[in-house]
């Protein structure tokens, strides 16, 4: 796996992302929320890796395309950072 220098700051929030999703995907299944929230988490957690796959990620470029567009490099980071911080507060205090 690349660290943090080749993946980007972009990179790294969409990291967190995905990790937090999938514990609270995990903490689902640990406490039977349900099939359907469970197929929910689940579908979330997939579109994030695949929408992070798409992008190279682990390669650094989403950061390199951000580079290219100001306008776009602040929406994408603004919104990442807002579902990071999100995901992190749900699955740091909800118990499923």
């Amino acid at each position: 796996m690349a660290d943090s220098a080749e993946i980007g700051f972009a990179g790294d929030v969409v990291q967190v992302c995905i990790s937090a999703s999938s514990k609270l995907l995990k903490e689902a299944r640990q406490h039977d929320a349900g099939k359907l929230i469970e197929k929910q988490l689940q579908d979330d957690v997939d579109r994030l890796r695949l929408w992070a796959d798409g992008f190279e990620i682990k390669a650094g470029e989403l950061d390199i395309l951000l580079e290219k567009d100001d306008q776009m490099k602040t929406a994408v980071i603004a919104n990442l950072g807002s579902v990071a911080s999100l995901l992190s507060k749900d699955s740091s205090r909800t118990r499923i």
